[in-house]
C-alpha cells in the first residue's frame, strides 16, 4: 500500500511530460502532411542536364545564373551542339519609382522593380520555355538626411532581389531536371 500512493501520483504527473510533446509532434506531422513548408525552406536543388547559358557574358546576372547552376552541379557547356538546355537571359533592369511623398512634396518611400526576361529552348531550337519575366518588387522607406546610405542600401536591396530572382528561376528550371523529365521527348 505505501508504494501504491506513490505509483498514483507519479501516473498522475508522467501523462503531462508525456502529451505535450506528443501533440507538438502530431502538429508538425500534420503541417508536413498538408503541405507547408516555411518561405525558403527547401531541399537542395537537383542538378540539371547540360546547360549553356546565353546572353550578355559579363553580366551580374550571368555570374549569379552560372554559380547557382555550378552549386546545383549542373554540367554548363559552352557548344550549342552539348547542351540539352539552353538558357537564354534577356532585358535586364532595374527602376525605382516614388511611392509616397511628404507635405513638403519630398519622398518619403520608394519602390524597387527589378526584373528581367528569360526563355530556354533545347540544342536543336525547339522552345522549352517562351520568354517568362521573373520579377521582384520591395518598397523602402526613405530618409532625406541619409541620402548616401539610402543610395547604397539601395544598390545592395538591387543585388539581393537579383540573388532571390535567380533563385527562382532555378526553382522554376527544376522540372528540367534528370530526376523529373526527358526534355528530349
Amino acid at each position: 500500500m505505501i508504494g501504491g500512493g506513490c505509483e498514483d501520483a507519479t501516473l498522475k504527473r508522467y501523462p503531462r511530460f508525456y502529451v505535450l510533446p506528443l501533440i507538438v509532434i502530431i502538429l508538425g506531422f500534420m503541417l508536413q502532411a498538408c503541405g507547408y513548408h516555411l518561405k525558403g525552406a527547401m531541399g537542395p536543388l537537383s542538378p540539371l542536364p547540360p546547360t549553356m547559358v546565353v546572353g550578355s557574358e559579363n553580366t551580374p546576372l550571368n555570374s549569379q545564373m552560372l554559380q547557382v547552376l555550378k552549386d546545383m552541379e549542373t554540367p554548363i557547356v559552352n557548344e550549342k551542339s552539348l547542351a540539352t538546355l539552353i538558357l537564354n537571359l534577356t532585358s535586364e533592369s532595374k527602376a525605382r519609382r516614388v511611392l509616397s511623398v511628404n507635405s513638403e512634396g519630398k519622398a518619403e518611400e520608394y519602390e524597387l522593380n527589378y526584373s528581367f526576361t528569360y526563355s530556354v529552348t533545347d540544342n536543336k531550337g525547339k522552345i522549352l520555355v517562351n520568354n517568362q519575366v521573373i520579377r521582384r518588387l520591395l518598397a523602402i522607406q526613405f530618409n532625406s538626411e541619409q541620402v548616401n546610405s539610402i543610395v547604397s542600401e539601395a544598390e545592395q536591396l538591387f543585388q539581393d532581389m537579383r540573388q532571390a530572382a535567380v533563385q527562382d528561376l532555378a526553382r522554376r528550371l527544376q522540372r528540367f531536371s534528370d530526376n523529373r523529365v526527358d526534355t528530349q521527348q
